[in-house]
Protein backbone atom coordinates (compact mmCIF):
# COMPACT_ATOMS: atom_id res chain seq x y z
CA UNK A 1 0.00 0.00 0.00
CA UNK A 2 1.31 3.57 -0.84
CA UNK A 3 1.60 5.80 2.05
CA UNK A 4 2.49 9.40 0.04
CA UNK A 5 3.96 11.73 2.33
CA UNK A 6 1.68 13.91 3.80
CA UNK A 7 2.89 17.17 2.88
CA UNK A 8 2.11 15.90 -0.79
CA UNK A 9 -1.14 15.45 0.07
CA UNK A 10 -2.03 18.43 2.05
CA UNK A 11 -0.38 20.31 -1.18
CA UNK A 12 -3.59 19.57 -2.33
CA UNK A 13 -5.72 21.55 -0.66
CA UNK A 14 -4.48 24.57 -1.82
CA UNK A 15 -5.89 23.97 -5.36
CA UNK A 16 -8.80 22.18 -3.44
CA UNK A 17 -9.95 25.56 -1.68
CA UNK A 18 -9.40 27.49 -5.16
CA UNK A 19 -11.46 25.57 -6.85
CA UNK A 20 -14.64 25.47 -4.29
CA UNK A 21 -13.65 29.62 -4.69
CA UNK A 22 -14.28 29.04 -8.36
CA UNK A 23 -16.84 27.50 -7.84
CA UNK A 24 -18.90 29.64 -5.39
CA UNK A 25 -17.81 32.73 -6.52
CA UNK A 26 -17.65 33.08 -10.25
CA UNK A 27 -20.04 31.52 -12.83
CA UNK A 28 -17.50 30.88 -15.42
CA UNK A 29 -19.24 27.63 -16.72
CA UNK A 30 -22.42 25.89 -15.32
CA UNK A 31 -21.86 25.03 -11.43
CA UNK A 32 -22.78 21.53 -11.96
CA UNK A 33 -20.08 21.07 -14.65
CA UNK A 34 -17.55 22.92 -12.50
CA UNK A 35 -18.63 20.97 -9.64
CA UNK A 36 -17.81 17.76 -11.67
CA UNK A 37 -14.86 19.29 -13.52
CA UNK A 38 -13.52 19.96 -9.61
CA UNK A 39 -14.41 16.56 -8.08
CA UNK A 40 -12.85 14.62 -10.84
CA UNK A 41 -9.36 16.78 -10.19
CA UNK A 42 -9.49 16.48 -5.99
CA UNK A 43 -10.33 12.48 -7.36
CA UNK A 44 -7.05 12.03 -9.76
CA UNK A 45 -4.71 13.72 -6.86
CA UNK A 46 -6.04 10.89 -4.47
CA UNK A 47 -5.61 8.09 -7.15
CA UNK A 48 -2.25 8.89 -8.16
CA UNK A 49 -0.92 10.30 -4.49
CA UNK A 50 -2.84 6.72 -2.91
CA UNK A 51 -1.34 4.67 -6.00
CA UNK A 52 -5.42 3.94 -6.30
CA UNK A 53 -5.77 2.61 -2.61
CA UNK A 54 -7.97 5.97 -2.37
CA UNK A 55 -10.43 4.83 -4.67
CA UNK A 56 -10.41 0.99 -2.93
CA UNK A 57 -12.99 0.42 -0.19
CA UNK A 58 -14.61 -2.56 1.85
CA UNK A 59 -17.59 -3.26 -0.46
CA UNK A 60 -19.47 -5.21 1.95
CA UNK A 61 -22.85 -5.77 2.83
CA UNK A 62 -22.75 -4.15 6.25
CA UNK A 63 -20.68 -0.81 5.18
CA UNK A 64 -23.31 -0.42 2.45
CA UNK A 65 -26.04 -0.64 4.31
CA UNK A 66 -24.41 1.32 7.06
CA UNK A 67 -24.06 4.07 4.69
CA UNK A 68 -27.35 3.79 3.39
CA UNK A 69 -28.76 4.49 6.77
CA UNK A 70 -26.26 7.31 7.25
CA UNK A 71 -27.47 9.13 4.17
CA UNK A 72 -31.14 8.70 5.32
CA UNK A 73 -30.80 9.67 8.14
CA UNK A 74 -28.52 12.75 7.61
CA UNK A 75 -30.86 13.67 4.81
CA UNK A 76 -33.93 13.09 7.60
CA UNK A 77 -32.15 15.27 9.76
CA UNK A 78 -31.70 18.46 7.90
CA UNK A 79 -35.38 17.62 6.99
CA UNK A 80 -36.36 18.39 10.15
CA UNK A 81 -33.74 20.93 11.16
CA UNK A 82 -35.30 22.98 7.83
CA UNK A 83 -38.80 22.70 9.50
CA UNK A 84 -37.94 24.69 12.79
CA UNK A 85 -35.58 27.35 10.90
CA UNK A 86 -37.74 27.98 7.67
CA UNK A 87 -39.16 31.06 9.62
CA UNK A 88 -35.99 32.42 9.67
CA UNK A 89 -35.23 34.57 6.50
CA UNK A 90 -31.08 34.15 6.19
CA UNK A 91 -31.72 30.20 6.53
CA UNK A 92 -34.53 29.93 4.26
CA UNK A 93 -32.41 32.59 1.63
CA UNK A 94 -29.26 30.32 2.14
CA UNK A 95 -31.44 26.89 1.25
CA UNK A 96 -32.66 28.76 -1.68
CA UNK A 97 -29.35 30.00 -2.67
CA UNK A 98 -28.26 26.39 -2.92
CA UNK A 99 -30.74 25.63 -5.54
CA UNK A 100 -30.59 28.72 -7.56
CA UNK A 101 -27.08 27.38 -8.39
CA UNK A 102 -27.81 24.82 -10.39
CA UNK A 103 -31.25 26.04 -11.72
CA UNK A 104 -31.62 25.68 -16.25
CA UNK A 105 -29.60 21.83 -15.56
CA UNK A 106 -31.98 18.76 -16.33
CA UNK A 107 -32.71 16.97 -12.92
CA UNK A 108 -31.60 13.83 -14.82
CA UNK A 109 -28.31 15.27 -15.81
CA UNK A 110 -27.68 16.62 -11.60
CA UNK A 111 -29.35 12.86 -10.47
CA UNK A 112 -26.14 11.05 -13.08
CA UNK A 113 -23.62 13.31 -12.09
CA UNK A 114 -24.15 13.30 -8.51
CA UNK A 115 -24.22 9.11 -8.68
CA UNK A 116 -20.53 9.56 -10.41
CA UNK A 117 -18.42 11.19 -10.26
CA UNK A 118 -19.13 14.04 -7.50
CA UNK A 119 -20.11 12.25 -4.36
CA UNK A 120 -17.47 9.46 -4.48
CA UNK A 121 -15.03 11.36 -5.74
CA UNK A 122 -15.50 13.79 -2.80
CA UNK A 123 -15.17 11.12 -0.73
CA UNK A 124 -12.06 9.21 -2.63
CA UNK A 125 -10.65 12.59 -1.61
CA UNK A 126 -11.37 14.25 1.57
CA UNK A 127 -11.15 10.67 3.55
CA UNK A 128 -9.48 8.81 1.02
CA UNK A 129 -6.62 10.89 0.85
CA UNK A 130 -6.48 13.74 3.78
CA UNK A 131 -8.37 12.12 6.50
CA UNK A 132 -6.12 8.54 5.84
CA UNK A 133 -2.63 10.79 5.40
CA UNK A 134 -3.61 12.71 8.50
CA UNK A 135 -4.07 9.70 10.64
CA UNK A 136 -0.43 8.16 9.95
CA UNK A 137 0.71 11.75 11.87
CA UNK A 138 -2.23 11.98 14.42
CA UNK A 139 -4.81 9.83 16.14
CA UNK A 140 -7.53 8.93 14.31
CA UNK A 141 -10.16 11.33 16.12
CA UNK A 142 -7.45 14.17 15.47
CA UNK A 143 -7.46 13.71 12.12
CA UNK A 144 -11.23 13.15 11.79
CA UNK A 145 -11.91 16.97 13.16
CA UNK A 146 -8.81 17.98 11.41
CA UNK A 147 -10.37 17.10 8.49
CA UNK A 148 -14.30 17.95 8.84
CA UNK A 149 -12.73 21.34 9.75
CA UNK A 150 -10.51 22.05 6.75
CA UNK A 151 -13.93 20.25 4.54
CA UNK A 152 -15.79 23.09 6.10
CA UNK A 153 -13.52 25.57 5.49
CA UNK A 154 -13.83 25.48 1.32
CA UNK A 155 -17.00 26.23 1.58
CA UNK A 156 -16.52 29.60 3.80
CA UNK A 157 -16.39 31.71 0.61
CA UNK A 158 -19.98 31.03 0.28
CA UNK A 159 -20.94 33.09 3.10
CA UNK A 160 -24.18 30.64 3.32
CA UNK A 161 -24.85 29.15 6.80
CA UNK A 162 -27.22 26.59 5.79
CA UNK A 163 -24.18 25.21 3.25
CA UNK A 164 -21.71 25.83 5.97
CA UNK A 165 -23.67 24.13 8.52
CA UNK A 166 -24.27 20.86 5.92
CA UNK A 167 -20.66 20.78 5.15
CA UNK A 168 -19.62 20.56 9.20
CA UNK A 169 -22.23 17.81 9.97
CA UNK A 170 -21.77 15.94 6.44
CA UNK A 171 -18.02 16.06 6.66
CA UNK A 172 -18.11 14.66 10.60
CA UNK A 173 -20.77 12.08 9.79
CA UNK A 174 -18.48 10.80 6.36
CA UNK A 175 -15.05 11.33 8.63
CA UNK A 176 -16.87 8.91 11.22
CA UNK A 177 -17.93 6.33 8.95
CA UNK A 178 -14.36 6.58 7.22
CA UNK A 179 -12.48 6.39 11.00
CA UNK A 180 -15.26 3.30 12.08
CA UNK A 181 -14.62 1.30 9.08
CA UNK A 182 -11.50 2.32 7.26
CA UNK A 183 -13.17 2.12 4.27
CA UNK A 184 -14.42 4.90 1.86
CA UNK A 185 -17.44 2.30 0.76
CA UNK A 186 -19.61 3.81 3.85
CA UNK A 187 -18.81 7.50 3.08
CA UNK A 188 -19.24 6.78 -0.55
CA UNK A 189 -23.10 5.35 -0.23
CA UNK A 190 -23.59 8.15 2.10
CA UNK A 191 -22.40 10.85 0.41
CA UNK A 192 -25.06 9.86 -2.40
CA UNK A 193 -27.89 8.93 -1.16
CA UNK A 194 -27.94 12.69 0.89
CA UNK A 195 -27.04 14.07 -2.23
CA UNK A 196 -29.81 12.33 -4.17
CA UNK A 197 -32.34 13.01 -1.83
CA UNK A 198 -31.74 16.60 -0.64
CA UNK A 199 -30.99 17.93 -3.78
CA UNK A 200 -33.06 15.85 -6.51
CA UNK A 201 -36.00 13.64 -4.82
CA UNK A 202 -37.00 15.33 -2.12
CA UNK A 203 -35.26 18.62 -2.04
CA UNK A 204 -35.98 21.44 0.69
CA UNK A 205 -38.64 23.76 1.00
CA UNK A 206 -40.92 21.48 -1.22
Amino acid sequence: MKNPPLNRSLATLIPAAILWYILFQTRLVNFWMMLTISTLILMFFSIWLNGGTGVKGTLTIRNIGIGALSGLLLYLFFRGSYEIVKGLDFMTGGVQGVYVLGVGTPILYVALLLLFPISPAEEIYWRGLIQRGLQRRVSPVVAWLLTTAVYTGVHLPTLNPPLLITAFVGGLVWGYLFMRTKSVTAGIVSHIIFNELIFVLLPLGI
